[in-house]
């Protein structure tokens, strides 16, 4: 399929299109496969690195995250053309209170300027689910555990922490890896690292639809350019833009992905700078 791709996209007259798609980090060990994500059109790449806590990974059977420098892997596949976005997961039966900046240390030391943060759930009908049932770890909630984890609350009650502690640590998290100045250091490395698209998928003239997103995009400038953190932010992704005008088109996108993150659905913007000294230790 991803050599028809190749051969279809941005060819004959057509125009280019970006495609997302979802991988494993075993694809930064097939070179053959990332050329072709390249040649293809597929820029915009979801992996779930998870965490860097190796027990973790032995726990959930994450075998293909094992004994790997994740970093550098992330690295290699944001040369070949693909930035990322990566889901990091918290609540792991080995995961202690100090997770919480371990996660942060190792997010910043990515070039992934989204990085997804959930915790650890037990999906109805999931062996997590029964065996968390058999332990007695599981949190009730009134018919609504489709849900679970959407607002940082897990399901299960955590090995070593309680489940207010998660949340709390969690959101701090969240609230780290998307301060501006933080947010900052991941774009640079981005735009450091960023391999450009084939010439034919690049082009001057955009269609209407295209159009149209930008103005909304532009729109949710404008509405972050009234913060200074939001501010800095936008004019380090132009200085970008403006170094590597080859790869302006995936800065932006990316930033339009962060602001949309930024400004949570009040239209207030995210209160960074909060300590995780502040999470309830009792």
């Amino acid at each position: 399929l991803i050599s028809a791709l190749e051969q279809w996209n941005g060819r004959d007259g057509r125009d280019p299109v970006i495609f997302q798609a979802q991988a494993s980090m075993d694809l930064a060990r097939d070179d053959k496969l990332l050329s072709l994500c390249n040649a293809a059109g597929v820029r915009d790449l979801f992996v779930g690195i998870e965490t860097s806590n190796e027990e973790a990974l032995k726990e959930t059977r994450k075998r293909q995250n094992l004994n790997q420098d994740l970093v550098a892997l992330s690295e290699k596949m944001t040369r070949a053309g693909l930035y990322l976005t990566a889901g990091m997961m918290l609540g792991f039966d080995s995961d202690h209170l100090d997770c919480f900046e371990r996660q942060f240390a190792f997010g910043m030391l990515l070039p992934v300027v989204m990085l997804r943060v959930t915790v650890v759930t037990a999906s109805v009908g999931s062996a997590l689910h029964m065996r968390m049932e058999r332990e007695g770890r599981l949190v009730p909630n009134n018919g609504s555990e489709l849900y679970s984890g959407s607002d940082l609350w897990t399901n299960i009650i955590p090995a070593n922490m309680t489940r207010a502690q998660l949340a709390e640590g969690a959101q701090w998290l969240v609230r780290e890896l998307m301060a501006p100045d933080n947010a900052i250091k991941r774009f640079d490395r981005l735009a450091e690292l960023l391999g450009s698209a084939p010439d034919h998928h690049r082009r001057d003239q955009v269609s209407a639809q295209a159009i149209g997103s930008r103005g909304g995009a532009l729109q949710l400038m404008r509405k972050a350019a009234k913060d200074a953190g939001g501010r800095r932010v936008i004019e380090t992704v132009l200085e970008h833009s403006k170094r590597r005008p080859e790869i302006a088109s995936d800065l932006s996108s990316v930033l339009t992905t962060y602001l949309n993150t930024y400004i949570n659905s009040n239209g207030e913007l995210i209160d960074s700078g909060a300590s995780i000294a502040s999470i309830n230790m009792a």
